[in-house]
């Protein structure tokens, strides 16, 4: 396969776990970039792939109801599997947050401004 180059710019944090990477595995960083971004633009093309089938799927009114989904989850899905799931569902999100630069505070703080809004309004019932 053919190749081409990139020049990219790293905070000195993440070079120096680079260069500790590749030292430790014997790999070159150049190796180590490339398989990491091959991966993240596989994962962000199959992310972005399912979620444009999923908006076509609405389109078309190809739907499944919460209710019928969530009895699957319940009682279809051996207890293990739902703890892996959510762990990984968890630290997908992470990845994502960190990405961004959301902080945990932030999320707690959006979290507890919805739990409040969802108070106040089963108050107003």
């Amino acid at each position: 396969m053919s190749s081409s180059t990139l020049s990219i710019r790293l905070n000195t944090r993440t070079k120096a776990k680079l260069d500790a990477l590749a030292k430790v595995s014997r790999r070159s960083k150049s190796f180590l970039a490339a398989e990491a971004i091959e991966a993240f633009v596989a994962a962000e093309s199959w992310q972005l792939g399912e979620i444009e089938a999923g908006i076509k799927d609405l389109d078309a009114n190809r739907t499944v109801d919460q209710g019928e989904v969530r009895q699957w989850l319940e009682y279809s899905l051996p207890l293990e599997l739902k703890r892996k799931m959510i762990a990984l569902l968890g630290a997908q999100i992470s990845r994502q947050l960190k990405r961004r630069g959301v902080t945990e505070e932030e999320v707690l703080a959006d979290f507890e401004a919805w739990r409040k809004s969802k108070r106040e309004a089963r108050r107003r019932r």
